[in-house]
């Protein structure tokens, strides 16, 4: 634990120091001021006690899925793009079930929080017993398709992280 808080730490300190735009002792004091007041307040928040170890691996498997994410969001907003700028809107919206084979609750919620974040789709429901998310979808070709796609381009880097 004592490691992560430390690689954290270091982290946040660069992203300060990026944030400031220049390197100088007051940036760096008051950086790591605002960094332990922060892990103070929400350090058990961040990182509970029931969470397994955090690799370096799974480290990079958050930043492959957010690579991820930002690909599906850009595509999402072109493909919503084309859907307005057509002269004629056939749009077959509607409410889609899609079970998770997430294990964690906050797996679950980075999922949903994925899904809603590209447009053209939100979460409107998560049934906490079955762990089945409801989605609304702008435009349905095949349901089918579609849940294969959302599972496999957000779902699928959740699932890597989890299992680390």
């Amino acid at each position: 634990m004592m490691r992560i808080t430390a690689l954290m730490f270091v982290f946040g300190g660069i992203l300060w120091c990026l944030y400031q735009n220049q390197i100088s002792p007051q940036n760096i004091v008051v950086g790591g001021v605002l960094l332990c007041l922060l892990h103070f307040c929400l350090g058990r928040l961040v990182f509970p006690t029931s969470l397994t170890k955090i690799s370096a691996r799974k480290c990079l498997f958050s930043w492959v899925f957010l690579v991820l994410l930002l690909k599906e969001i850009f595509l999402a907003n072109l493909a919503v793009l084309k859907q307005i700028l057509k002269y004629r809107m056939h749009l077959r919206s509607g409410v889609i079930a899609i079970p998770s084979e997430l294990e964690h609750d906050i797996s679950i919620v980075a999922f949903a929080n994925s899904i809603t974040l590209t447009p053209g789709t939100y979460t409107v429901y998560i049934a906490k017993q079955s762990r089945c998310l409801f989605v609304h979808c702008l435009n349905i070709d095949s349901v089918v398709d579609l849940k294969d796609e959302i599972k496999g381009s957000l779902e699928k880097p959740i699932k890597r992280i989890e299992a680390g």
